[in-house]
């Protein structure tokens, strides 16, 4: 779980689209970010971004 004060800013970062250059056309392609400690998983289809998971890096 993305805690409540780390929250604005990973949703300030996924509306920038962090996928590289090379990579944006595929939507059944699961994303990674980190951020604040944790690994965020997601999916890229068209304009909609989804959030798949949320883990501790340290796992």
């Amino acid at each position: 779980m993305v805690p409540p004060t780390k929250l604005p800013g990973l949703v300030e970062v996924l509306r920038q689209d962090p996928r590289r250059a090379g990579s944006k056309h595929e939507p059944n392609r699961i994303y990674h970010l980190a951020y604040a400690g944790l690994d965020i998983s997601f999916t890229v289809d068209g304009s909609k971004l989804t959030v798949t998971a949320v883990n501790d890096a340290r796992d």
